[in-house]
């Protein structure tokens, strides 16, 4: 699939993938257009979000570490906060997702098509659970936010 001619205003598609619907200038989630429009093959593209995670681009990494000093419960609860957060951004922007979560027992690692869900992720968790927290908005690597939380 090809990207859209996003300078082209009256240009209307869609993304078989996440079934995101481009029109009036954006990204939207509407199922109703994209019903529509998911009639014509021809109007079938990728989104952003779509070849961000597919060719593992992201523009967001939330490191969240010390997790084995917590109790399982509550490395639970962190995780879930995670996935609510990452489902409620996504259907409010539908280029604003998480690609991936990756569990490595003290460590989670979770990857952002977005750098702001990146560090709204660690602004929450900082707020919910306590911990310290350091975001870093990194200027050699295109605005890659690295957010590193580290539980107490």
């Amino acid at each position: 699939m090809t990207q859209p001619e996003l300078s082209s205003p009256e240009g209307e598609f869609y993304c078989a993938e996440c079934k995101a619907v481009w029109y009036r200038k954006a990204w939207h989630t509407d199922d109703r257009k994209y019903e529509e429009l998911s009639k014509n093959p021809d109007l079938a593209r990728t989104c952003p979000a779509c070849h961000k995670s597919a060719m593992d681009l992201p523009e967001g990494i939330v490191t969240l570490s010390a997790l084995e000093a917590l109790p399982k419960e509550r490395k639970e609860e962190i995780l879930s906060l995670i996935r609510n957060m990452g489902e409620r951004s996504a259907k409010r922007d539908p280029m604003d997702r998480i690609i991936r979560i990756t569990d490595k027992g003290g460590e989670v690692v979770v990857y952002t098509t977005e750098n702001q869900l990146a560090a709204a992720l660690g602004s929450e968790i900082k707020r919910a659970f306590g911990g310290d927290l350091n975001i870093d908005f990194g200027h050699r690597d295109n605005e890659i936010a690295r957010v590193v939380w580290v539980a107490k």
